[in-house]
């Protein structure tokens, strides 16, 4: 009876410890295939381009991938354990009536975000908080705002082309018809007057139809090699000789490398006038100040035309560079609209960065080309 219990006590011991021996290795693999799949996902989640967050139930973030830190602009730690809603304000407020955010647009701060919001189900399917997949649209939106922008310009100009050469020619006979009026003996003054009223209005008619062909039919572009930084420096000196330019103060700020680029002198030069001689304006009514600064970039220059006036409202930004459309009592609303087809047609940007009450700054964009 022992012999057969020795016996079967080691059959079972050998039994047992094979079944152990089996168990051990099958959990090294399914560790190994664990911390596989672990290493892939968190891999997965580096590698993603857009932002990915996800959240608690009460809106804490749990996890944020690089891209969703380097997207805000924030340290990890300025994110994990922090309330949605600080670190993208107006979020909660949008889903806060519905479980699934398909595709919004959020603001948050200077940077417009595409987001997606969808819950978070663990294994038995029920919620346990939301995933927030957003990319920054800021980009984009600029683009699809410039490619609007170049539709309306290229319509209203072909329409302008025809008024203005429609306006030029009646405009002429009654100018001409004037002057002869002016020389008849039996003119009193007031009627001389009138004429004077008259011929003033017409030469205001004609700048304004001089600033339509220009806009509508500009000359083709001469480029040649120039060097910006002595561009902008001999326009601001040229402009500080300006009686127009008296009430304010011109700075000029340049490197002393140069900044060589292939572009029309002329064309850049009336652009950089433009947008001097409205700086002036809005200065004249603020601190009395203009700067202008060029500088090398990455891929081409930039020149800086920055004042300390009034600033532009957000709701007009969008707008300034429509023709006719102007903040001013006797403007045409027609140079930022001529400034922003010069520069497209140089293939470079204008972009405005203004705040009420503090001044507006106006950044011109050109790359190099050959």
């Amino acid at each position: 009876i022992q012999l057969a219990a020795l016996t079967g006590v080691g059959a079972l011991a050998f039994i047992f410890g094979d079944q152990l021996q089996r168990g051990v290795e099958t959990l090294a693999t399914t560790r190994k295939a664990a911390a596989e799949v672990l290493t892939l996902h968190q891999h997965i989640i580096r590698s993603l381009e857009s932002g990915l967050i996800t959240t608690a139930p009460d809106g804490t973030v749990l996890t944020a991938n690089e891209a969703a830190c380097d997207i805000l602009g924030k340290r990890t730690s300025d994110v994990v354990n922090k309330s949605l809603e600080v670190t993208m304000p107006g979020l909660l407020a949008q889903i806060a009536s519905a479980k699934e955010l398909r595709r919004a647009d959020l603001s948050v701060g200077d940077l417009t975000l595409g987001v997606t919001v969808s819950p978070l189900r663990d294994l038995d399917d029920r919620v346990i908080g939301r995933i927030v997949n957003f990319q920054d649209l800021s980009e984009l939106r600029r683009l699809e705002l410039q490619s609007r922008r170049s539709e309306r310009l290229a319509t209203v100009g072909e329409l302008a082309a025809g008024v203005a050469h429609e306006i030029r020619n009646p405009l002429a006979s009654i100018s001409g018809s004037i002057e002869l009026l002016r020389t008849a003996p039996q003119v009193s003054d007031d009627d001389r007057t009138l004429m004077n009223i008259v011929s003033r209005e017409i030469q205001r008619l004609n700048v304004l139809i001089g600033d339509l062909l220009d806009y509508a039919n500009p000359r083709p572009s001469q480029p040649v090699e120039i060097d910006l930084g002595v561009m902008v420096r001999e326009t601001v000196q040229v402009a500080r000789a300006d009686q127009a330019f008296a009430a304010v103060e011109l700075k000029c700020e340049t490197p002393d490398e140069t900044l060589k680029i292939t572009a029309d002198p002329a064309k850049i030069r009336q652009v950089l006038w433009n947008l001097l001689r409205n700086a002036s304006d809005a200065a004249a009514t603020g601190g009395k100040h203009v700067r202008v600064e060029a500088h090398a970039t990455e891929d081409g220059v930039a020149i800086a035309v920055e004042d300390d006036g009034p600033g532009i409202a957000k709701d007009k930004i969008a707008r300034i560079f429509d023709p006719f459309f102007t903040t001013k009592q006797k403007g045409t609303g027609l140079g930022l609209a001529t400034c922003h087809a010069i520069i497209t047609e140089h293939g470079g940007r204008i972009d405005v960065d203004s705040e009420p009450g503090k001044g507006s700054t106006f950044t011109i964009s050109l790359l190099k080309r050959s």
